[in-house]
C-alpha cells in the first residue's frame, strides 16, 4: 500500500476536489470522455497514475466511478493519486464515504485516521484509531500513531503504553528505534526527577516522531 500512503505533487486543476460529480452534469458540460466504458476509463486512469499525470487520472478515475466501475478499485486509486499530490483533504473526501460503505475494514480507518492527522484533525484521528484498536488490537502502526498523537497531547504516560505495544509488536519496526530511544530518555529523566526532588525537563519529540507530516504506510 506504499501507494496510498505516500506524498508528491501539488496541483490546482479540476479534480480531487470532491468526489465524482453527477454523468448527467458532466454529459451537458461536453465531457469527451462521456462516450468511454468505465473499464477503459479505468485502466487509462490507471496508466495516467503510474505516469505522474496526476490531474489526468482522477478525471479518468472518477469518469469511470460515475459509469459503474468497481468503488472498491477506483477509491484507493483516486485517494492514491490525492496522496501523491500533497491534497490530504480531497482524499479524504474519496475515503470518507467508502469506509461509510465499509464500516468494519480497519485498514482503511486507518488511513482515514492518517489523513486526518496530516491535515490537523486530531479529535477526528484520535476517534478513527480508538475505532481501529477497538476492531484490530494488535494492529502495531495505529499503536505507534496513537502514541505519537497522545504524545503531542502532553498524554505521555498512554502514549508510552501504545509505544511498549508497538514495540511489543513490531520489536525491529520500522519506528522502533526512535520509540525506543525517546521512551529511555524519558525514563532517565523520570529518574533524575525522582532523585533530586525537582521537575524534569520536558522531552522534546524527535523529528521522526513529531506530529506526521506525511501519511504512514500499514
Amino acid at each position: 500500500m506504499r501507494g496510498l500512503l505516500s506524498c508528491l505533487l501539488g496541483c490546482s486543476l479540476l479534480a480531487c476536489h470532491a468526489p465524482a460529480q453527477n454523468t448527467d452534469v458532466t454529459k451537458r458540460s461536453g465531457d469527451p470522455l462521456v462516450e468511454h466504458e468505465s473499464q477503459e476509463l479505468f485502466k487509462e486512469g490507471q496508466a495516467l497514475a503510474r505516469a505522474g499525470d496526476l490531474v489526468r487520472a482522477e478525471q479518468y478515475l472518477n469518469a469511470a466511478a460515475e459509469r459503474g466501475y468497481p468503488t472498491s478499485e477506483t477509491v484507493p486509486l483516486l485517494i492514491d493519486v490525492c496522496i501523491r499530490g500533497s491534497r490530504y483533504d480531497a482524499a479524504l473526501a474519496h475515503a470518507r464515504p467508502q469506509l461509510a460503505l465499509e464500516p468494519g475494514n480497519w485498514r482503511l480507518r486507518f488511513l482515514v485516521a492518517t489523513l486526518h492527522l496530516a491535515v490537523g484533525h486530531k479529535h477526528n484521528a484520535k476517534s478513527e484509531l480508538t475505532r481501529v484498536l477497538l476492531d484490530a488490537p494488535d494492529a502495531e502502526n495505529a499503536h505507534y500513531e496513537m502514541g505519537r498523537l497522545l504524545w503531542t497531547e502532553s498524554d505521555k504516560q498512554t502514549a508510552i503504553a501504545h509505544w511498549g505495544r508497538y514495540l511489543e509488536l513490531a520489536p525491529e519496526g520500522k519506528h522502533a528505534a526512535d520509540v525506543r530511544a525517546l521512551m529511555r530518555l524519558e525514563s532517565q529523566l523520570g529518574n533524575k526527577d525522582a532523585a533530586s526532588g525537582e521537575n524534569a525537563e520536558p522531552v522534546q519529540v524527535p523529528s521522526k516522531i513529531a506530529p506526521p507530516k506525511k501519511i504512514e504506510q500499514l
